[in-house]
């Protein structure tokens, strides 16, 4: 987004010297502006870039590219809906008529020289811009939001004509044009959160959050012919969580972390065994529990509840019918590791719903799915009992012997779910090895006893850490990174000398050449 922000400004501001707007003997302060924004922007853009094997972003996304606007983006411009107007990443929303309206009337009484030389020239250098944003694309940016901004202004100019020329002195007039664009724009917006008909749906949230808080949750969305498909996220199901630092998925689908495509491949597993016998396998269960899901639930637009083609289903509060996954659990105990690999050749791309149709990704997917087979087959787990014959890792470490497991017998104490911090507590008589549902993130600071430990790094990318005997305080938080305070400072330094020189500027200099 800081690039787009960036080549938007450019132009702008190179109209605006062409045009005369900005005086040439400006133009040194103008760059001097510029640098310093880049300063100021570099933790936007330089961390993503270095650290983006951490996550699923692929490379190039962060930037952006050239594409022709096709008819259906477009129409979604102009297109008002009471429901979401696009699904995907192109996010072409409604614009509003009024303001639509406004904003033509504003670039032909400009155009036409209707208003001031002023105006002229604010258009003129708004133009390209406007006219390059059709055709930008980023596919991790809402580029509506750019369009709707240069909209906005051209609204500005029709409504300044309106009222120089057209409504002058009539205020009822003015106030009724700009309530009519606000309330076409607004209701948009207000629509979804504001229908008395899905109080259901907040209904189930508090009751997830009272009951569920440290558990995920495998969310299937049933369509009005009863066609059950799973909530594949990361905008929802197991792969969303309200902790910052949990970043299975993220904030966003491009910030999943590399456990993303195991987790997207077990959840295609779940659609596939209720599809085809309305209940789940004892693999699929085991898969799903590992990373911490206690439930399968169902939404419609209408309703919650697992009906249709569901079977083994139990009611749940306001849930209604739910599959219970009564093994789920943020743990995972072993006296042994074992080395199974990283299983494919990349960890990306990120794995969509899409994705899973199409041809030329089979071959990925079933890999990924065999890989999930041998870890479940080798690692030989119990999660009844949180048990595993062994953990199985990316690449074994040394230096980590076997443990016997007969009388050893780990508890998990105590595990919280905060924010922005996950707490486990783990009680054992011996030593032994621990997977947590948590994801191997480099961008996490992970702690036993207070004591800073760099986690093993499991086969489905799941953190995998050794206990001593006894107490066993695991705390995982955020942490700032090497290139992230890097940045920090530069763009504080930046904020900094750009105070000072524009407070000297402010005192010297001759503000005309600006």
């Amino acid at each position: 987004m800081p690039c787009l922000f960036a080549l938007y400004l450019a132009i702008f501001g190179g109209m605006s010297v062409v045009l005369g707007r900005w005086r040439l003997a400006g133009l040194p302060y103008l760059l001097g502006a510029g640098i310093a924004g880049v300063l100021i922007s570099l933790p936007a853009v330089i961390p993503i870039i270095v650290e983006a094997g951490w996550v699923m972003i692929a490379p190039g996304k962060e930037f952006f590219g050239l594409q022709l606007p096709t008819g259906e983006r477009l129409a979604n411009l102009v297109s008002w809906s009471n429901t979401r107007t696009t699904w995907g990443r192109d996010y072409w929303a409604y614009l509003g008529w009024g303001s639509m309206g406004l904003g033509l009337i504003g670039i032909a009484a400009t155009l036409g020289r209707r208003m001031t030389d002023a105006h002229f020239r604010l258009l003129l250098a708004l133009l390209p811009g406007f006219f390059l944003m059709f055709f930008l694309h980023n596919s991790v940016v809402r580029d509506v939001m750019f369009i709707q901004f240069y909209l906005a202004i051209f609204a500005a100019l029709g409504m300044s004509f309106l009222v120089q020329n057209v409504v002058a002195g009539r205020s009822r007039l003015v106030l009724a044009a700009t309530l009519i664009v606000i309330v076409d724009v607004a209701l948009t917006g207000l629509q979804p959160v504001a229908r008395s008909d899905k109080a259901f749906m907040l209904e189930a949230g508090r009751y997830l959050a009272e009951t569920a808080p440290e558990e995920r949750i495998v969310e299937f969305d049933i369509s009005a012919d009863g066609v059950s498909t799973v909530n594949m996220g990361p905008s929802g199901g197991p792969i969303s969580f309200d902790s910052m630092v949990q970043r299975i998925s993220g904030h966003h689908n491009m910030a999943a972390t590399v456990a993303h495509n195991y987790l997207a491949v077990a959840l295609k597993r779940a659609e596939a065994d209720i599809l085809q016998s309305g209940r789940l396998t004892a693999e699929t269960r085991t898969l799903l529990e590992i990373f911490n899901a206690s439930r399968v639930i169902c939404f419609s637009p209408a309703q919650a509840g697992c009906t249709s083609g569901f079977s083994d289903t139990v009611m749940d509060g306001p849930l209604a019918e739910i599959i219970r996954l009564s093994g789920a659990s943020p743990v995972i105990f072993s006296g042994k590791l074992i080395e199974l690999g990283p299983g494919l050749p990349s960890d990306k791309p990120l794995l969509s719903e899409s994705m899973f149709e199409l041809e030329e990704k089979a071959g990925f997917i079933g890999a990924a799915d065999t890989y999930i087979a041998n870890y479940l087959s080798r690692g030989g787990f119990d999660t009844a009992a949180r048990r595993a014959a062994a953990i199985p890792l990316r690449v074994k470490a040394s230096g980590y012997p076997a443990y016997d497991q007969a009388d050893w017998q780990p508890v998990l104490a105590d595990y919280k779910v905060a924010l922005q911090s996950v707490q486990a507590v783990i009680d054992t008589n011996g030593p032994g090895y621990v997977q947590l549902s948590h994801a191997y993130f480099p961008g996490n600071a992970v702690s036993v006893n207070g004591s800073l430990v760099e986690p093993l790094q499991g086969a489905l990318n799941l953190m995998v850490l050794p206990l001593a005997a006894g107490r066993n305080v695991i705390e995982i938080v955020p942490m700032m990174t090497d290139i992230r305070r890097l940045t920090f400072w530069i763009s504080g330094c930046a904020i900094l000398l750009l105070l000072v020189a524009m407070g000297f500027l402010a005192r010297t200099a001759d503000t005309r050449t600006l």
